[in-house]
């Protein structure tokens, strides 16, 4: 027989309970994860709510300073920017004063006024600066305003710059270039204390081509300088020259008639019979430059100017034993000495010491000559033998005007 099956609980004799017939202790547990899962959730939104205000604030107040730095540093940007509007208006509108610069130590003396080390204050630029008294000026007011211009005209590496002028009541002032080593007398004088002597010829050739340079930027322009000497010529950092002083100087493109120059410098053609009187000379043109060159090129060797200088080994014309000598611990008299000179100047008498090389003569030779237009020009100072060959040796730097001689390859032939 079959027997038919009742339900699982009859089977097995177990009790299913219901929700409704769950233990009160359950239920608690329960009711008691529901609320800490309900405040868990409560505190999570409650601090993500407190971390985003926060961070927005944060953000709100970074924001904020950020708005006021640039509000701050566009306002110190236009302060910045007016202040220096207004330094370069007072720059270009008022004139410079001499309490722009804070004055050194004295550096030189002329005839007009002197010279003194200065610093700019604002840009801390170190200069010179030429005070010239009013007073000593009178009557030769144009020969400084001459001087002004033809100096402002010239660029050169080898030229004294100036850089401002101005003035006031008193005195008027120069900004120029300072050359830290200054004056080249003062360093032959050393040398000739040193050595009893000038530089030597490769030394000398190398200062003569930087003069030559320098002259021939002065003689592009029309302008004679007149007045070339160690004295006016000062020393650079590098131990460059640069051609300073041109009280001198003047434009033209023709012949001038004015006496002036320094004694032992004088050409010829300056010292002509019967000009000596007045103030007016025969005419001479750049070849006084010219002439001026041979005689620094001696002096630089020698350490004397060539008519001043006596070689001991020569004895004396006769024209000058008939002049009156000077008394026994005297000096000789002015009279005597001046017109000496002027004779030995007008027969171009040069005397050379034995340490005087034979193309040094022959360089200084083609510069002394006594018809200004037999003297050698400044395009073919480089061409000649003592000057090329001094200037290859020392690996001299060409300078932009006046170009370095190239050496002339000879072709051999071949067999």
């Amino acid at each position: 027989m079959r027997m038919s099956l009742g339900s699982s609980s009859q089977r097995t004799g177990l009790q299913v309970l219901s929700p409704t017939n769950r233990s009160p202790h359950r239920q608690k547990k329960q009711k008691t994860h529901q609320k800490l899962k309900e405040n868990r959730t409560a505190s999570s939104s409650s601090l993500l709510s407190v971390t985003l205000s926060s961070r927005l604030r944060k953000k709100k107040d970074q924001d904020q300073n950020q708005d006021q730095e640039a509000a701050a540093s566009s306002s110190d940007r236009t302060s910045r920017l007016r202040t220096r509007k207004e330094q370069e208006t007072q720059c270009s509108v008022t004139k410079w004063s001499i309490e722009c610069f804070e004055m050194g130590k004295k550096l030189g003396a002329g005839c007009f006024g002197n010279v003194f080390l200065a610093r700019e204050r604002q840009s801390k630029f170190i200069c010179c600066v030429k005070t010239i008294n009013k007073t000593k000026l009178k009557g030769k007011q144009e020969i400084l305003l001459r001087e002004i211009e033809l100096q402002r005209s010239v660029s050169h590496p080898h030229v004294i710059q100036l850089y401002q002028w101005f003035y006031d009541k008193k005195k008027i002032y120069l900004v120029l270039e300072y050359a830290i080593r200054g004056e080249l007398k003062k360093m032959l004088d050393r040398e000739v204390e040193h050595r009893d002597r000038g530089f030597s010829e490769s030394r000398s050739a190398m200062y003569m081509y930087q003069c030559a340079s320098a002259l021939k930027a002065l003689h592009d322009l029309h302008i004679l300088h007149r007045d070339i000497k160690p004295e006016n010529i000062l020393v650079g950092s590098n131990g460059e020259l640069k051609l300073a002083d041109f009280g001198w100087s003047k434009r033209t493109k023709d012949q001038t008639y004015t006496f002036c120059g320094t004694q032992d410098y004088l050409c010829p053609e300056i010292l002509k019979e019967g000009t000596l009187p007045t103030e007016q000379t025969s005419g001479h043109s750049f070849a006084l430059d010219l002439w001026c060159l041979g005689v620094l090129a001696f002096e630089l060797i020698v350490g004397d100017a060539p008519f001043s200088w006596e070689n001991p080994d020569i004895e004396v014309k006769e024209i000058y034993k008939t002049w009156p000598k000077p008394k026994k611990k005297k000096k000789a008299p002015k009279e005597h000495w001046q017109k000496k000179l002027y004779r030995r100047i007008q027969e171009v008498d040069v005397q050379y010491p034995s340490y005087f090389t034979k193309e040094g003569r022959n360089f200084v030779n083609d510069l002394l000559k006594e018809e200004p237009s037999e003297r050698m020009r400044l395009e073919k100072f480089t061409e000649h033998p003592w000057m090329r060959d001094h200037l290859q040796r020392r690996k001299v730097e060409e300078i932009f005007n006046l170009p370095l001689a190239k050496l002339k390859v000879l072709k051999v032939p071949r067999k």
